[in-house]
């Protein structure tokens, strides 16, 4: 073959070749770019938590620790994060949400998280609330100081204000109480659930109710605002459990659990009204675990 018709016949396998490397050259860049820069996806979690007080309060007191707690752990993970904030209007809603995993953790008081872990055992608690270097803090019992109230056992014949059905004070924990003073269900002249503890405090101001059980620090505000109320009884209480859902991300449930015992920011915590957090061991909840098991006595 000659010479030139050698390039004409090679000019064919050339336009192959051509073609060929035009149609592989963005496959080749997208290789070597995701070789060069890992594309990193945003971690978006959702927190919950019931309204046991007005949900704006609780959005002034938890928002500024969700914000920290995206910073810490975009951080920590080396990826973007985010927290959207979720307040639930009952206890029972948002059980229900970490239980079935619409939330990816949550704040729970202690019988409530015993539930949503009695309805979904994967469940897991990232760390209990620090109060004053301790893990456990107080319920109380109370009436105006008018009432001529002074013990227990002198509410028998009279109305009392619990808070929510699944409440740890507000319902467990004042209903052993009364129980162990004598007073049961069938000697109160009434109760109610009032659900939130700021309704209970308002319930029994207003004289609807003689007395009712409420948050140490409810009945302590009552007494700043210049309110005359009386303590008939203190409860000891476990301090609120933050628990992620079942199935969450190892590395996401590791992060949240490092960031919340690592976190010291002053103003976060003034907010917050805590000292922090204390790491979580077995045991922790037996207190709560007895006043629900004995619930049953009160109504006999």
């Amino acid at each position: 073959m000659k010479p030139l018709q050698k390039v004409f016949a090679m000019a064919p396998v050339r336009r192959a070749l051509n073609s060929v490397r035009q149609a592989l050259y963005p496959v080749l860049v997208i290789v070597a770019l995701s070789w060069a820069a890992p594309v990193q996806a945003d971690v978006s979690l959702k927190f919950g938590m019931y309204a046991s007080e007005k949900p704006t309060l609780l959005v002034g007191q938890f928002r500024p620790l969700l914000n920290y707690l995206e910073q810490a752990m975009r951080k920590d993970l080396a990826e973007p994060v985010t927290i959207e904030f979720h307040v639930a209007s009952s206890y029972d809603g948002c059980i229900k949400k970490l239980a079935e995993g619409e939330v990816d953790f949550a704040r729970l008081g202690p019988a409530s998280f015993l539930k949503a872990k009695q309805m979904t055992p994967g469940i897991e608690v990232l760390a209990l609330e620090n109060d004053g270097g301790d893990k456990v803090f107080q319920g109380v019992i109370f009436s105006r100081a008018d009432s001529g109230l002074k013990r227990l056992i002198d509410l028998k014949g009279k109305r009392f204000a619990f808070g929510d059905p699944n409440s740890t004070a507000g319902r467990y924990l004042s209903q052993l109480s009364l129980k162990r003073a004598g007073v049961r269900a069938s000697d109160l002249a009434g109760y109610e659930y009032l659900g939130r503890h700021d309704r209970v405090a308002e319930a029994v101001w207003s004289g609807a109710f003689a007395a009712g059980a409420v948050k140490e620090d409810v009945f302590e505000r009552m007494q700043k605002e210049g309110r005359a109320v009386q303590l008939l009884a203190r409860m000891k209480n476990v301090t609120g459990p933050w628990a992620a859902r079942a199935g969450i991300s190892p590395s996401v449930l590791a992060s949240l659990r490092r960031t919340l015992l690592g976190m010291h920011d002053p103003a976060v915590l003034a907010a917050f009204g805590k000292e922090g957090f204390l790491p979580f061991v077995a045991g922790d909840l037996d207190l709560v675990s007895q006043a629900i098991h004995e619930n049953e006595q009160f109504f006999r």
